[in-house]
């Protein structure tokens, strides 16, 4: 299934608000349940997408190189002009650890530039709420 993204919104099915519970009608039981009580998240996994509760809401949905996603016809993982692409939409600001953001397009892309992360490639989608926190990620970064 191709996994579409609206910006601030969400991808597919999955809204960026939506409570556990919810999300559960949808795709059913996750893999794995983790209660991060430093963070105050819940992190569950679905195969290779991870999705994050900030105050039991829906804030992030991060995908691993196995998922099919999707910006405006891109294909994220599999398209080797991905960033050139995505950037006529948005000027990414790149951190050093091998993470960019696209504040326009709520999207922060890992290991597709400069150093690779332990997880390869990720596409985090994230809510407007959270951009602050991937700035300040990438900032962190440089």
């Amino acid at each position: 299934m191709q996994l579409i993204i609206e910006p601030y919104t969400g991808v597919n099915e999955y809204r960026f608000g939506m409570t556990p519970a919810q999300i559960k009608q949808i795709a059913g039981l996750p893999d794995d349940i983790v209660n991060d009580t430093i963070m105050k998240q819940i992190r569950e996994t679905y195969g290779p997408l991870e999705l994050i509760y900030t105050h039991k809401k829906l804030t992030e949905c991060i995908y691993r190189k196995e998922a099919e996603i999707f910006h405006e016809g891109i294909d994220l993982f599999r398209d080797e002009e991905v960033v050139a692409k995505l950037s006529a939409y948005d000027e990414p600001v790149r951190g050093g650890s091998g993470y960019m953001l696209f504040r326009k397009l709520g999207i922060c892309l890992g290991g597709f530039h400069g150093k690779k992360i332990p997880q390869d490639r990720l596409v985090i989608v994230f809510s407007l709420d959270r951009l602050e926190y991937y700035e300040e990620f990438i900032m962190d970064e440089q």
